[in-house]
């Protein structure tokens, strides 16, 4: 009885193990087909319109990417978050979107501790005044779209502007533009994906896509 009882069991064994490679499998194939289908949202063009450089300034007229989703499905509830504006010497390291708003969320933080210790009149003025000039970074520049697959579109992400090219010193700087578009993709399980983009300018009369600090996933 002992030894039948174990061939059951050795036999149950065998076939919940056969049943979880079977069901792994499934979940690997499942897994690379909707790899293979679903959207992918990169950028594939920098457009500066009116590019004027000088010594000590950049300037331009509009600034726009060109995003495309090489993907086999839609892309939806697509939405962008632009621009933070960074000069640094070239030497520095090449910036990235999430880290600056890490770091611009910290300052805030800091910042709304240190209006604890002033007169209630004055904190509220600084905090209303806060709240009237919205961080760069929070300024939507697309909220909800759909780009369908195979599709390029081009999206705004700058009007015109004008900025410096040099620090103190008068050293020359390195310009970048950071942004972030985000999307879902048709299958409901899967997180939301993130395309982050960095553009820069050195010299000419055009921003270039970094060699850095851009993300799909």
């Amino acid at each position: 009885m002992n030894k039948q009882t174990k061939a059951m069991q050795v036999a149950a064994e065998a076939s919940k193990h056969s049943a979880d490679i079977a069901a792994q499998g499934i979940t690997i194939s499942e897994r690379n087909t909707q790899l293979d289908q679903r959207a992918w949202i990169g950028i594939v063009r920098v457009d500066t319109q009116g590019g004027e450089q000088s010594y000590d300034s950049f300037a331009f007229k509009n600034l726009s990417v060109a995003i495309h989703n090489s993907g086999k499905t839609p892309a939806i509830k697509l939405s962008g978050q632009c621009c933070m504006f960074i000069n640094r010497l070239w030497t520095d390291p090449i910036p990235d979107y999430d880290t600056e708003t890490q770091k611009m969320t910290e300052e805030r933080r800091k910042q709304n501790e240190a209006l604890v210790a002033k007169p209630p009149e004055i904190a509220a003025r600084v905090k209303e005044f806060e709240q009237a000039v919205p961080s760069s970074t929070e300024r939507a520049i697309h909220t909800g779209g759909v780009l369908a697959p195979g599709v390029t579109n081009n999206i705004g992400v700058a009007p015109s502007m004008k900025l410096g090219r040099r620090d103190g010193s008068g050293k020359p700087m390195t310009l970048y533009v950071l942004g972030k578009f985000t999307y879902n993709d048709i299958f409901a399980a899967n997180p939301q994906h993130t395309t982050k983009f960095c553009l820069m300018h050195t010299v000419g009369n055009a921003l270039t896509i970094c060699p850095e600090s851009n993300l799909m996933d």
